[in-house]
């Protein structure tokens, strides 16, 4: 269960707080006494039925992506955007309270009033922002990110002696490796590269092990190559490796998540109405989390300003 679960958050489970990432572990496991009967028991559930627009291909798949990867979503944001006012390039440096309105900072010393505003940032860049005027934003800074990177490795099929029937493989903390997992992408992606190609993409970094940081992009290449070596018997000189480092990335809920970030919001509302938290530092890292929560935002945005109106 540790690198499934720990995985995903790049976390130790001995630290998470299951309530923030798992609630749903903790709640079979309070109404059927164990994961394993709790499981055994979803399986009976009807299956949900289809949503409306989702390819049938993707009803029983517990994995989906866009055939022209993630940028496919956000250049559809971009061009949806394209009649607003979008500043880019710069930082919100400060944050304060005009009677009902706000006034936004700029690293580029320009300033701009608001009616609200959405913090979509890491909980240690809002932490600056609120600090000052919120007792409870003190929490945001307490939030730990870890530095974690991928390295993706192309190699022609017939280098690679492994089977590879499967999506890829996950490896305990306790196996001292510098790689966390590795996905077989054009196995469990087959329009991800040509039939006689394959692509693997190997994660590193977690909580207590980000010691990475410290070296060079070269040797960590090397180090990764050499593992892939021990692990998948891979010898042969890859096509091409291309590294996307992610440093302060990824949060770790402690425990007394869900109730500290309540408290702040409930504060927010008092204080600052009209400011809102959302984002992978908040309530979910995956896409689909980040996703509900920008959408819960948006919706609790416009309630408050039609309230106002």
């Amino acid at each position: 269960m540790e690198p499934l679960l720990a995985g995903i958050y790049a976390g130790d489970t001995a630290e998470l707080s299951l309530k923030a990432t798992f609630p749903q572990f903790r709640e079979m496991g309070r109404k059927h006494r164990s994961l394993i009967l709790g499981l055994l028991a979803s399986k009976k559930q009807p299956a949900p039925k289809p949503r409306e627009g989702v390819p049938k291909v993707a009803y029983n798949s517990l994995f989906l992506t866009l055939e022209g990867g993630l940028t496919v979503m956000t250049d559809a944001l971009a061009a949806a955007l394209q009649e607003e006012r979008v500043i880019t390039g710069q930082a919100v440096v400060g944050l304060t309270r005009q009677g009902h309105r706000y006034q936004m900072e700029l690293s580029g010393d320009e300033r701009t009033e608001v009616e609200a505003v959405i913090l979509a940032t890491p909980a240690y860049a809002a932490a600056r922002l609120l600090q000052d005027q919120i007792a409870a934003a003190v929490y945001l800074e307490q939030i730990r990110y870890v530095s974690v990177a991928n390295l993706a490795f192309a190699y022609r099929r017939e280098e690679i002696q492994h089977d590879l029937n499967g999506s890829g493989v996950l490896i305990p903390r306790g196996e001292g490796r510098m790689i966390t997992a590795i996905t077989w992408t054009s196995s469990k992606w087959l329009h991800s590269a040509p039939a006689d190609r394959m692509l693997l993409r190997t994660y590193i970094g977690r909580l207590g092990d980000e010691a990475w940081t410290r070296l060079s992009e070269p040797e960590v290449r090397r180090r990764v190559a050499a593992e892939l070596k021990e692990l998948m018997g891979i010898e042969a000189e890859p096509l091409f490796c291309e590294m996307s480092s992610l440093p302060a990335s990824m949060p770790q809920y402690p425990d007394g998540h869900v109730e500290r970030l309540q408290e702040l919001r409930v504060e927010l509302e008092r204080t600052m109405p009209g400011v809102l938290l959302c984002g992978a530092g908040y309530g979910g890292v995956g896409i689909p989390d980040c996703i509900r929560q920008g959408k819960e935002s948006a919706e609790a945005m416009l309630t408050g300003l039609g309230d106002e109106r």
